[in-house]
C-alpha cells in the first residue's frame, strides 16, 4: 500500500511500497533489473524468463533493507543471459572493419596481447552505446514528467 499526495502542484507518493522499490532499485548495478521473491514467484514472470528467445539469468541474493528493520529480503538479480547477437556482431564488425581486419581468422592471427586490446574496444563500444540509450530514456523520461505537470 502507498499513499499518494499532491503539493505545490506535484504528486508524490509514500509508503513501504514505494520505500521497498526505492531500495530495489538501489541495488541494481547496472545492466539488470532487481526484483523481490514475490515478483519472481509470479507465473508470468518466470514465463518471460524461462522462454525469452535471448535468454535470461536470474540469481537469488539476500540482504537486509535500509528502513525495513532487522528483516532480510530474498532477492533476484535478473541480467540477460547473453547480449543481443546482433548487437555484438555489429560492435565486433565494426571496430574490426576500423582496423581492417577480415574476420575471425585474421583476429586469430594477431598476438594475444592485440587480440585482449580488440576484445577490449569492442566492449567500449558496446558500454558506449548502452550508455548513449540510458541517456534517451532519461531524456524521454523527464520530457513526459514535464508534460505530465504542464511544465
Amino acid at each position: 500500500p502507498c499513499i499518494a499526495v499532491t503539493l505545490n502542484d506535484r504528486l508524490d507518493y509514500f509508503g513501504s511500497t514505494v520505500n521497498l522499490a526505492a531500495r530495489l532499485e538501489g541495488q541494481s548495478t547496472g545492466g539488470d533489473v532487481v526484483i523481490s521473491s514475490a515478483v519472481y514467484s509470479d507465473p508470468e514472470v518466470r514465463e518471460l524468463l524461462s522462454q525469452c528467445e535471448e535468454g535470461f539469468a536470474a540469481t537469488q541474493f539476500s540482504i537486509p533493507l535500509k528502513g525495513f528493520d532487522d528483516e532480510q529480503f530474498e532477492l533476484w538479480r535478473v541480467v540477460r543471459a547473453t547480449l543481443p547477437r546482433k548487437l555484438r556482431v555489429t560492435s565486433a564488425h565494426t571496430v574490426l572493419d576500423q582496423r581492417g581486419l577480415a574476420g575471425a581468422e585474421a583476429v586469430g592471427r594477431l598476438p594475444e596481447a592485440e587480440q585482449r586490446g580488440l576484445v577490449a574496444d569492442i566492449v567500449r563500444r558496446e558500454i558506449g552505446v548502452m550508455a548513449t540509450s540510458a541517456l534517451v530514456v532519461v531524456f524521454l523520461a523527464l520530457r513526459a514528467a514535464s508534460t505530465a505537470h504542464g511544465f
